[in-house]
This record gives C-alpha cells, structure tokens and sequence, in this order.
C-alpha cells in the first residue's frame, strides 16, 4: 500500500472536516460547502469514497485537497500536513 492509500485507511474526511470546524447542518451528513456562501446547505459526504460533494458549485474534494485548501499548500505538503496530525 502507497503512503497515500495508508493515510486514506486511517483518516476520515469527517474528521478532516472537523478539524476545519465544518460541521454538519443537518443530520449526519448534510453539510455547507466552504469553497463558496452556501446559505442552504449544499454538500455532502459521498458515502463509501470519503469524498466531500458539493452540488451547487459541482467539485468534490477528497482529505488531501480540503487541507489544501485551507493550508494554501500543494498535495505533497497536504500529506506531510495529515501525517503529522
């Protein structure tokens, strides 16, 4: 198993998600999407492909690009960034 797989196995994007203070807004899994204003709750967990879906702004995010995001940094950073957590 690669080290990106490996890390997958033992991260989920909810607790990626958290981490970040994004929470969902309604029941388990219904979610506002942080890449634009989402006055109504727009995205979602994929269940099974722990990928985050947003369905106004169509993009989905996987662990490794939400710490992209929010960190500013590149995919080998965002690894390095999860690892070390």
């Amino acid at each position: 198993m690669d080290i990106w797989r490996e890390v997958k196995s033992r991260v989920t994007i909810k607790e990626v998600l958290e981490y970040y203070g994004i929470l969902p807004v309604r029941g388990k899994n219904i979610y506002r999407c942080f890449a634009h204003d989402d006055k109504k709750p727009s995205a979602n967990i994929v269940k099974g492909c722990e990928v985050f879906h947003c369905f106004v702004c169509n993009k989905s995010w996987d662990i490794f690009n939400i710490v992209e995001h929010f960190e500013k940094c590149g995919r080998k950073d965002s690894l390095r960034f999860i690892d070390a957590k």
